[in-house]
């Protein structure tokens, strides 16, 4: 699951309608697992709402919270398992990198 920051959806009755029905789907189907892994892109903290989610969602399901922002002061920064302090794209260039990295031949990205 992929989450980008965006402040134009908050409080937009069709955003908060289709995450309403997100969380419900979890409940509703005691067997779903979830999203093996949750990724929050530029939560500034403003408005937590992703950093909510995915505290939600570890707790229910064990979802492995990865964010990417370059602001230490994120409260994403604060629930993930894993934070990168990097911007969008870098931060996505490294974790395709990182993704690919077999051990021996592992490439380091740095920045």
């Amino acid at each position: 699951m992929l989450m980008f920051a965006d402040l134009d959806d908050v409080g937009d009755a069709q955003a908060e309608a289709a995450r309403a029905r997100f969380h419900a789907r979890g409940e509703e189907h005691r067997g779903w697992p979830g999203p093996d892994v949750f990724l929050i892109v530029g939560e500034s903290g403003v408005i937590p709402t992703h950093a909510h989610d995915a505290n939600l969602l570890r707790r229910a399901h064990g979802t492995f919270v990865v964010s990417l922002n370059p602001d230490p002061t994120s409260k994403a920064a604060r629930v993930a398992d894993v934070h990168l302090g990097l911007g969008a794209l870098e931060g996505l260039i490294a974790l395709e990198v990182a993704a690919k990295c077999d051990g021996a031949r592992c490439v380091r990205y740095r920045t």
